[in-house]
């Protein structure tokens, strides 16, 4: 009897983890942006963005990193116009050459708000005679 009622029990947990579990596809995103870059000037990162959506309506947040050619102190990425976005935190970490967007109601950003968001996001050097390439890495979720 005790055999059975394990038997139950790990087939009732089994199951429970199985139906649990959901298969989410993750959103595609295409960025277009290899650009001449003015000395000391706010550019805009991408010259095209689309994001096509994947299993939900939206992601907890978008990062962007110069992954190569981060010069500490001189290189920033910001919103040019915050303004356009009153409910997203926007948070530059000096140390990892990381913009970070959430949503200030910690809900999820609509996935046509990171189209316009990342189309709004500058890069700006305060190098006069700025010689490394970047590269800028975009990414979406919470897994950064």
């Amino acid at each position: 009897m005790k055999f059975e009622k394990i038997i139950t029990l790990v087939f009732c947990l089994f199951f429970q983890v199985i139906l649990s579990q959901t298969t989410t596809t993750p959103p595609t995103i295409n960025a277009t942006g290899n650009q001449i870059y003015n000395p000391q000037t706010d550019i805009n990162i991408v010259t095209d963005f689309t994001i096509t959506p994947g299993s939900g309506s939206g992601e907890v947040a978008v990062y962007l990193q110069i992954s190569e050619g981060y010069a500490y102190d001189i290189d920033i990425m910001k919103l040019a116009n915050p303004g356009l976005f009153p409910n997203i935190d926007s948070v530059w970490d000096i140390d990892k050459g990381k913009l970070t967007l959430t949503h200030k109601a910690g809900s999820e950003i609509p996935y046509s708000t990171i189209t316009d968001l990342v189309k709004d996001v500058v890069f700006n050097s305060s190098d006069t005679n700025p010689l490394e390439d970047k590269k800028i890495s975009i990414s979406v979720g919470n897994a950064n």
